[in-house]
């Protein structure tokens, strides 16, 4: 038996347009429940500083990977699926309140968060409008934060899907108590070379 249950999510607002993304497929195997993701569409901003992520390669190859394998089995680390340029991260965390969430954002990888285990909310803002850096852009790791104040929030459930590009700024891990949750860093794809 499968049911589908289609939520669109609300990724962000850059430049006045709204990204929305994929719906979740549950599928039910007796008492025992698994997700399965599936996907919808994706609105594409048509700003020059947008790229078009449903066209990059490592980005199709995330969605398969999501839905090929049930990511609350996969144990804690690291897991790389395409070199540098895919790979997941598995994670336990402490959720915090958005006065202690920071805002962070990537130049090299688009960001596909997914809480497993607890509802998580995230602090959304386009980068273009973070006025309060903290320090210098870190290369090596590819993010900068900002200590701009927090006024859009959404909220995913377990099995949702969020995606950042390096476009938006976002503050993760805004809720209450624990967390398990996949964030899969997805290389931004060269438009020249696709």
């Amino acid at each position: 038996m499968v049911a589908h249950d289609k939520a669109p999510v609300l990724l962000s607002k850059v430049e006045g347009r709204t990204h929305s993304i994929l719906c979740r497929e549950r599928v039910l195997k007796g008492a025992e429940k698994q997700t399965r993701y599936c996907s919808q569409k994706v609105a594409e901003a048509q700003t020059p500083n947008i790229m078009n992520i449903t066209s990059n390669p490592y980005y199709q190859r995330a969605l398969e990977y999501i839905q090929q394998n049930d990511l609350n089995t996969l144990p804690n680390g690291r897991h790389t699926i395409d070199g540098d340029n895919l790979l997941v991260n598995i994670v336990d965390s402490e959720l915090r309140s958005p006065s202690e969430a920071k805002f962070e954002a990537h130049n090299q990888y688009l960001d596909i968060q997914i809480p497993l285990t607890a509802p998580e909310s995230y602090g959304v803002k386009s980068r273009s409008e973070c006025q309060q850096p903290i320090g210098e852009f870190n290369e090596a790791d590819d993010y900068i934060l900002f200590e701009d104040e927090i006024t859009t929030i959404v909220t995913r459930q377990p099995g949702e899907m969020i995606v950042f590009t390096p476009d938006d700024a976002h503050a993760p891990l805004i809720g209450e108590g624990p967390i398990h949750k996949a964030i899969f860093k997805v290389k931004v794809a060269d438009p020249a070379t696709l």
